[in-house]
């Protein structure tokens, strides 16, 4: 009946637009894993240093430096930038 392939045609019609819809969310879930990646990994740089750096052993000769705290601290700020113009250049951030 004429109900009937109305339904069918607004059916088509639905399945076309959700069809079409899938790959711009997929798209846009992408762009936001790759700023959330992106970020966790200049994170995670920072966390290994301090890490590292935070372990109770004797023999670690930064320890007994001047200034080996604002060192690691530059360090840190270098490594991060290094990472953040990387992943600019590389459009994830």
């Amino acid at each position: 009946t004429r109900l009937a392939d109305t339904i069918d045609l607004y059916r088509d019609q639905l399945s076309t637009t959700m069809d079409a819809n899938l790959p711009i969310v997929s798209n846009d879930l992408n762009k936001v894993m790759r700023t959330l990646t992106s970020a966790s990994i200049v994170l995670m740089a920072d966390s290994l240093l301090a890490g590292i750096w935070g372990m109770n052993f004797v023999n670690i000769p930064e320890l007994h430096l001047q200034y080996g705290y604002f060192g690691a601290l530059a360090l840190m700020v270098v490594v991060s930038l290094l990472l953040l113009l990387l992943f600019r250049r590389l459009r994830w951030f």
